[in-house]
């Protein structure tokens, strides 16, 4: 099927052949796969003249109307500009309103005669029958209208390219003809991609009915069986690619087991650590001392919550890696978090005899030098850095532990490269940036999942509070008290300089005006990203040393930084940065038993109650950001559980935003919801990886279908690159 020509399919010519091409559809199955990207509900029609009677029966449903479009004019009001043009069918006609789009809305509408347009009948002011942003689609003839456009689900394609598709008379009616008769011609010779056994089991649509129902569908409910079938099979893949690097990832072997929990482990729990541990730190410290004596290699994920000690756990995991004769490498995205990391394993295992070495792009090169030579000797036995753990000139001795920190700020291949430098070396990847349920089950399948959310005893939950620009000086008098007590400040601006493009508070000039004008009796310090590591070592150095008052900052700061002396952030421009970017700057503050606060500072504007999900889609372009901030602003005030706030901020922004789909290695796919799926997405993933637990090459006779279908349409190289 797939060297099919499309120009022998009816309705296809040399021409529009060529405008298929363009739109990425250059087979006969490409075009049985192109599917709709939304529906209009045409099931419903009614005369203009039924339009006053459905809307005082209060009928909520959608309905359509066909007529001739007239008087399409554009009104200015002090808010907006809105579109308004009338349907018209004999002496009876209907007001159609649009708010978004209305210089393109009203090109499309005068240059077209006849449509059917497609809504919820609501009131305007005069309590007359109104339809607000309807879908739409344009008619031939209204005397005759065909199944492609009215009384039926009608199938919206996305069109690509409009000037050629213009040029070729090409349309969406076009293209419902032409799969449609793609469908009469060649729907039979369709090949399933799943077995039918397995069809059975999860009760799914056999892909011809799917393909046919996602087209041109009878009812919903066929519509919503088939888009099940279509996210299950894409997730389910996906899924079967992750099983299959796990299991060959599992290789045992003797040369990477620990075998014990050694003396200057037990003794660091026992006679140095200063505090008791968490019962989510033991669990996870279990967790992962399980997987090191099993012999395989540890692939697991660490998420904890701000604050919750997962630095600790990687260092008591660490030290049962030197205990077994194995050195530990910690990989930390930025300079600033890699020495807050060296500091606190050299205070805390200053009375173990080990070695710690620091490495970044700015160590010194006659100390990198010698670095490099305990690294390789084997007389180095705990080596944190940055990205330049992964330099070619880096030989490990025998590295049987890597720690990624922050492991969002890393791509695939960069947390790859640093785990070759051993003989498949455990691997631990941390994160403070809690990921949302559905997300963690598919971008992270592959690996264990461990959660820390408990915090260490005594501490007090962070107090959020959102004020106006012009509460600035009741502000200032307040972080006054607090360092009067002892205490310190963070200040954070989203800027580093003033921008004459973008109206933005920034660090410098804010800066200079807090320590001349308003804290000219206290110490102010600044600290941003372009400071070399040497300012950034000593500044972070006297800002814990309580040397300096407040600490005047970017988001540089919003990994890594422990000083249980600061009880205030304040974040300026609070609605320019992302929820859990706020979540990360919060938790600055609130590590020690203190109490603490955290103060979001931002215009008037953003102090709207939230908007609901239908007017926000009403919204121009500036106030949907404007409610979307809003949204973001309330959440953080609402929650404190960083998880409860990474959900919301998944529902805020999409996966792809999260962490960035390039870098995280996830697909865009066209069916399965990340934000609403989640028990699909378990049901796929726990099928998978049963398959792949029995079968790993599926080589047995009821898997060649899946070994088929997963070289021929999932394959690596396509589909999902960045997975490794």
């Amino acid at each position: 099927m797939k060297s099919d020509s499309l120009r022998f399919l009816k309705g296809v010519g040399e021409a529009r052949e060529k405008v298929l091409h363009s739109l990425g559809i250059s087979t006969i199955e490409d075009i049985l796969y192109y599917f709709p990207t939304r529906y209009y509900d045409r099931t419903s029609v009614f005369p203009i003249s039924a339009a006053a009677q459905i809307l005082k029966k209060g009928f909520q449903n959608e309905v359509t109307f066909i007529g001739k479009i007239s008087q399409v004019n554009k009104i200015y009001t002090r808010r907006r500009q809105i579109l308004e043009l009338f349907l018209v069918e004999s002496k009876w006609k209907l007001k159609i309103i649009y708010f978004e789009g209305v210089s393109v809305f009203e090109k499309i509408f005068k240059d077209k005669n006849i449509a059917a347009f497609s809504g919820k009948i609501s009131a305007n002011q005069y309590g007359e029958p109104v339809l607000v942003h309807p879908k739409f689609d344009f008619i031939k003839d209204i005397d005759n209208p065909n199944f492609y456009n009215t009384g039926v689900i009608v199938p919206y394609y996305s069109l690509k390219g409009l000037n050629q598709l213009k040029q070729h008379n090409f349309g969406s009616y076009t293209l419902r003809a032409i799969i449609h008769n793609a469908l009469k011609q060649h729907l039979s010779g369709l090949n399933e991609t799943l077995p039918q056994e397995f069809l059975k089991i999860h009760k799914l649509s056999d892909i011809q009915t799917t393909v046919k129902n996602l087209h041109f569908p009878e009812t919903f409910d066929s519509l919503d069986a088939a888009k099940h079938r279509m996210k299950f099979e894409e997730i389910f893949y996906y899924q079967l690619i992750s099983a299959q690097n796990k299991f060959n990832s599992r290789t045992k072997s003797e040369i990477i087991t620990f075998h014990h929990v050694g003396e200057n482990t037990r003794y660091f729990i026992d006679k140095v650590l200063p505090f008791e541990l968490t019962e989510d730190q033991k669990k996870v410290i279990h967790e992962i001392y399980d997987d090191f004596r099993s012999g395989y290699s540890m692939s697991r994920l660490l998420q904890g919550e701000v604050g919750s000690g997962k630095t600790l756990v990687a260092l008591i995991t660490a030290l049962i890696a030197f205990d077994n004769g194995f050195q530990s490498a910690i990989m930390v995205p930025t300079e600033i978090l890699a020495f807050q990391h060296y500091q606190y394993f050299t205070k805390l295992l200053k009375d173990i005899p080990l070695n710690i070495c620091l490495l970044t792009s700015s160590t010194p090169k006659k100390i990198k030098t010698k670095y490099l030579e305990q690294i390789e000797s084997g007389e180095a036995n705990i080596i944190i850095g940055t990205h330049a753990l992964i330099e070619d000139n880096i030989q490990f001795k025998n590295l049987g532990y890597v720690v990624i920190d922050e492991q969002h700020r890393f791509g695939v291949m960069q947390r790859a490269r640093l785990k070759v430098k051993g003989n498949n070396p455990h691997l631990l990847v941390m994160t403070a940036t809690p990921i949302p349920r559905t997300l963690s089950l598919t971008l992270y399948s592959e690996l264990e999942r461990s959660t820390i959310k408990s915090l260490p005893k005594n501490r007090k939950q962070i107090k959020t509070y959102l004020i106006e620009t012009d509460k600035r000086k009741r502000l200032y008098n307040f972080i006054r008290k607090e360092i009067q007590l002892g205490n310190q400040a963070y200040i954070i601006y989203p800027l580093i300089e003033e921008s004459e493009n973008i109206d933005l508070e920034d660090t410098i000039s804010n800066y200079e005006h807090l320590k001349n004008n308003i804290f000219c009796d206290l110490t102010v310090g600044m600290i941003h990203g372009r400071l070399s590591a040497d300012e950034k070592e000593s500044i972070m150095n006297s800002f814990n040393r309580n040397e300096i008052n407040i600490l005047v900052a970017t988001s540089v700061i919003e990994v890594g930084i422990d000083n249980p002396n600061a009880t205030i952030i304040v974040i300026e421009e609070a609605q320019r940065f992302g929820l859990v970017q706020l979540h990360q700057l919060r938790g600055r503050v609130g590590r020690s038993n203190k109490q603490s606060y955290c103060i979001l500072v931002a215009n008037k504007k953003y102090f709207n109650e939230e908007a609901s999900q239908t007017e926000i889609l009403f919204q121009n372009d500036e106030e949907r950001e404007r409610s979307i901030s809003s949204m973001r602003l309330n959440a953080l005030i609402k929650y404190s559980d960083g998880f409860k706030i990474a959900e919301e901020d998944f529902k805020l922004r999409g996966p792809g935003d999260i962490f960035g789909t390039k870098q995280s290695g996830l697909p865009e796919f066209k069916f399965i919801d990340l934000t609403e799926d989640y028990e699909l997405i378990l049901q796929a993933r726990e099928a998978a990886f049963k398959i792949i637990n029995d079968d790993p090459t599926l080589s047995k006779k009821q898997n060649h279908i899946l070994n088929e279908t997963l070289t021929r349409k999932f394959s690596k190289e396509k589909y999902f690159s960045s997975i490794s």
